[in-house]
């Protein structure tokens, strides 16, 4: 529950009459993720079965990483993030 979310196991506790519209926005906001992305991101994702070290994670994530701030829809993403941290 609770402890899970402040802990960092779960990303969000939400009362059990809200999980499936929770579950639906989740779902809705992966999906809105640009298809390149997604695949890169699995990719990545995959190649980290093997790795055992932070600097071998850190090699293995890096041109990924840097693909995808230069990709046409980073700056829009980023500032739309942004916007939603600053309204907190």
């Amino acid at each position: 529950g609770r402890d899970a979310e402040r802990i960092g196991l779960a990303w969000k506790c939400v009362p059990d009459d809200e999980l499936l519209s929770c579950a639906h926005e989740l779902a809705a906001r992966a999906a809105s993720a640009p298809r390149e992305l997604v695949i890169e991101t699995k990719k990545t994702i995959a190649a980290m079965a093997d790795v055992r070290t932070h600097p071998e994670a850190v090699a293995r994530e890096l041109d990924p990483q840097l693909w995808s701030t230069r990709q046409p829809w980073f700056a829009e993403r980023l500032a739309a993030l942004q916007a939603k941290i600053t309204k907190k």
